[in-house]
């Protein structure tokens, strides 16, 4: 566990730095652009703009882990044409020991958008966020639509994967991890809706 969460850990470092470079990139590049703006019509102005604006990024949660964390999958999702909402204030995760949250909330999103990718219908490639506090109570909810059958077993989800060793891991993980902080995390289905509940007593 320890040693995950020390890769977790590096990967986050360098995501952040990847970040960084990039925001400093487009700040130059809409520089440039609007040097050469008179030279551009209309359209091309918008499409180089937009074009920029995916790589972009002014998420500001109050959580700079969780900054990255949505950055990083948002680019995902535009590559995949998957849609992701989120609604977050990461200021009332500041509880939360950087390594830990960035293993909670990375391996909470990835196992959505792994799900969701797999969904053929349009309209149901769609994962929600939301991360806030409810009546002194710190909550994390992550919603996703699955197209394949989920089976919950000592409530634990199985898996028709190959590698049963390490599927399911993330969510053995994320449950350590909300445990340390006297959380509670469960999770349920509707029909073909998977529901992540991640709760904290409020510190």
């Amino acid at each position: 566990m320890d040693e995950l969460l020390y890769v977790e850990k590096k990967q986050f470092d360098n995501m952040r730095s990847e970040i960084e470079l990039i925001n400093m990139k487009c700040h130059d590049l809409r520089q440039q652009l609007s040097n050469i703006s008179y030279k551009l019509t209309h359209q091309e102005l918008e499409s180089l703009n937009a074009a920029i604006e995916v790589y972009d990024t002014s998420l500001k949660t109050g959580s700079d882990i969780l900054d990255v964390i949505l950055y990083k999958k948002q680019l995902y999702c535009e590559k995949n044409q998957i849609r992701m909402s989120c609604m977050a204030d990461g200021r009332c995760l500041s509880f939360i020991s950087p390594t830990h949250l960035y293993s909670l909330l990375s391996n909470g999103i990835e196992n959505a958008l792994e799900a969701v990718q797999s969904v053929t219908h349009d309209k149901k490639r769609t994962i929600s966020i939301a991360i806030g506090n409810e009546s002194g109570i710190t909550s994390i909810h992550i919603t996703n639509y699955f197209n394949s059958d989920l089976i919950i077993r000592d409530d634990v989800i199985q898996t028709n994967k190959k590698n049963t060793d390490r599927h399911g891991f993330g969510i053995k993980s994320m449950r350590h991890i909300t445990e340390q902080y006297n959380g509670t995390l469960t999770f349920h289905t509707d029909e073909d809706i998977f529901y992540l509940h991640i709760y904290f007593p409020r510190y």
